[in-house]
């Protein structure tokens, strides 16, 4: 797809500007103008700019958030993926490491304080 942005007209609270697209994408444009869902092709553009542009800095958000260290936003992929068999079992042997002694002096302070924590299951 090549788009090709020409000189933007202000025209009130909107502006006038000229696109390029593909073939494809102008019979899909025009298939979906004709179902009276849109007004016009100008409707159409400015709905699906809209929702690119709100997806497009709400993946970015997640990226950051997760780059920073913070917990995946809901719904995000990382997110969805821990809530998954795999991603319950990863969080499980992330846990069972911490919690695992490591060398001889935690093993010995662990008999004196009792049965060392297992995890078996995590509760949603």
């Amino acid at each position: 797809m090549v788009i090709l942005l020409t000189m933007a007209i202000p025209m009130g609270n909107k502006y006038k500007i000229g696109v390029t697209i593909s073939p494809y994408l102008k019979e899909k444009a025009d298939e979906l103008v004709a179902t009276d869902k849109f007004s016009s092709m100008s409707d159409l553009v400015s709905i699906a700019l809209a929702e690119f542009i709100g997806k497009y800095t709400r993946d970015q958000k997640e990226k950051e958030q997760e780059c920073e260290g913070n917990m995946p936003a809901p719904g995000s992929p990382s997110a969805s993926y821990l809530q998954t068999k795999e991603g319950k079992a990863l969080i499980k042997s992330v846990i069972m490491e911490a919690f695992t002694p490591t060398d001889a002096a935690h093993m010995k302070e662990s008999k004196k304080k009792g049965k060392p924590i297992v995890i078996d299951e995590i509760i949603e």
